[in-house]
């Protein structure tokens, strides 16, 4: 299966419309915390559209099979860098999974990274397994666990 990476284009909402809701569906049923309404309210073209975004597209077999969501945000001021690159999604349809098509979306957003002098953070749940050792795997860095203590 050839697999390549490459900007979001109009032709891809749909299919990423569909991988949002889906990766938004997990999230909101693994975690009681995030609102079934975000999970409605996904669009890939209207964020794709945002100051700072970019959305990267693994295509295989002429269509969307997966996606990384990027935006360049500005460093709280106790980091040692000022911006960084935010990897907010990564996503791989499931009938793709665990055939290198993460690995090749993770490596393509470390190669932004790299271009534009950046260090990447990325937010990672802990149900996340697969995407939290591809990102040990690739070099990445545990910073921080964040807690909620209900009300």
């Amino acid at each position: 299966m050839g697999v390549r990476i490459r900007k979001m284009q109009t032709r891809d909402r749909e299919a990423l419309d569909r991988m949002m809701h889906e990766l938004w569906l997990i999230h909101a049923i693994k975690c009681r915390y995030i609102s079934k309404s975000y999970v409605e309210a996904a669009d890939a073209y209207r964020e794709m559209r945002k100051k700072n975004k970019e959305i990267l597209v693994a295509e295989a077999e002429g269509k969307a099979v997966g996606y990384a969501y990027l935006t360049v945000k500005r460093a709280e001021s106790f980091f040692r860098f000022k911006r960084y690159l935010y990897l907010d999604e990564i996503f791989v349809d499931t009938a793709y999974r665990r055939g290198g098509v993460g690995l090749l979306l993770l490596r393509e957003v470390k190669s932004i990274a790299r271009k534009k002098g950046l260090p990447i953070l990325a937010r990672i749940y802990p149900f996340s397994k697969g995407m939290l050792g591809l990102s040990a795997k690739e070099g990445g860095e545990m910073l921080h666990s964040t807690f909620i203590f209900p009300k």
